[in-house]
């Protein structure tokens, strides 16, 4: 990460080609041309604006939540949301316009490529925080418009580093909003997990060795940016024998939403599909670990597969117990009828 002084040198050699290459986009303003010229920096009595990642959940906009609904509704704030190029439209916007919302007077797209060069994503980051700075310092709050859930494979966390490295005392604050997973889930009428299951959510760049590694450790396996490695992992559900046990969801709460499993799966072999794809597979003949069941002491785990057998034969002493002091308490009772029976005699 880089530090503030190395943050504020690249600023200075770098602020008008990364306002260059801002375009505008949906409609919005050009960066250079919607942020307050002329901003100060603040007196320790002048407001700061707070920089808000608002989740929009996966694409339906009956899934924005009632808090980043609100959020929305306000004319005083700023919008900024992601593009992966200036050809690309912002699918967090396309999400609002949708659900027929209108951006405020301040909005621009900033621009995150898709790449893994650590170089390129940390000059995008720092070209966007120097762009919404300026608003934040004049005391304008800052609506980071994230499709999903902003603390969940957003741009929003890093974002939000930078800003702060480059003013610590700017706060920030996220609105929690429907993942991609749980829509899917929910799209393929399928449960992520049930009772004691255990979940992986695995980038599906580590490639298929590291999947087939947490297969035998996780009931569900969630694999996330799978379009790189689509024909890999379709070779690798056949090997394993888990094609019936596999769902495929392509841009979940979209107008345009697609869903497969079994061996319909095979059909997207060599074929192009969205980086807002996702595959869901599940694991039933998993074998299970040590579990912690019921009100036993920690250092009593049960077996998995011996933990039905135990609650039977715990049913089943409690009974005798129960049983047994009835009989106690009848022959108590008895005893105490028989002496008061004596003792009047």
């Amino acid at each position: 990460m880089m530090h503030r002084e190395s943050l504020l040198n690249a600023i200075a050699a770098g602020v008008d080609a990364a306002s260059a290459q801002l375009k505008p986009g949906n409609g919005s303003h050009d960066v250079a041309d919607c942020v307050p010229h002329g901003a100060t920096r603040r007196t320790g009595k002048t407001t700061i604006g707070t920089l808000i990642g608002v989740s929009l959940g996966p694409g339906a906009p009956g899934l924005i939540t009632r808090d980043a609904w609100a959020q929305l509704q306000r004319r005083d704030a700023a919008w900024v949301y992601p593009a992966r190029s200036g050809k690309t439209p912002s699918y967090a916007f396309d999400i609002v316009s949708r659900a027929r919302l209108q951006p405020p007077e301040e909005h621009a797209q900033l621009l995150f490529p898709m790449t893994h060069n650590g170089e390129k994503l940390a000059a995008a980051w720092l070209k966007a925080a120097h762009a919404i700075l300026p608003w934040l310092e004049a005391g304008k709050d800052v609506l980071f418009l994230v499709e999903g859930d902003a603390s969940t494979y957003a741009t929003f966390g890093h974002l939000a580093r930078t800003v702060q490295q480059l003013d610590a005392d700017i706060p920030v604050r996220t609105i929690a909003g429907v993942n991609s997973f749980t829509s899917a889930c929910a799209d393929a009428g399928i449960a992520l997990a049930e009772q004691d299951d255990t979940i992986a959510i695995i980038p599906a760049a580590y490639g298929v060795s590291a999947i087939d590694r947490h297969l035998k450790d996780f009931d569900t396996l969630v694999l996330m940016k799978i379009k790189p490695l689509l024909n890999e992992l379709l070779d690798w559900l056949e090997q394993r024998d888990l094609l019936e046990e596999a769902w495929f969801i392509e841009r979940s709460g979209a107008e345009d939403e697609r869903h497969l499993s079994g061996r319909e799966l095979l059909t997207l072999r060599d074929t192009k599909i969205s980086y807002l794809s996702l595959m869901i597979i599940k694991h039933p003949h998993r074998v299970r670990g040590e579990r912690i069941k019921g009100c036993l002491k920690k250092d009593r785990a049960v077996p998995a597969d011996t933990a039905a057998a135990a609650g039977t034969d715990v049913d089943a002493n409690a009974n005798a117990n129960a049983n047994a002091n009835a009989s106690n308490s009848n022959s108590n009772s008895n005893s105490n009828s028989n002496s008061n029976s004596e003792a009047t005699a």
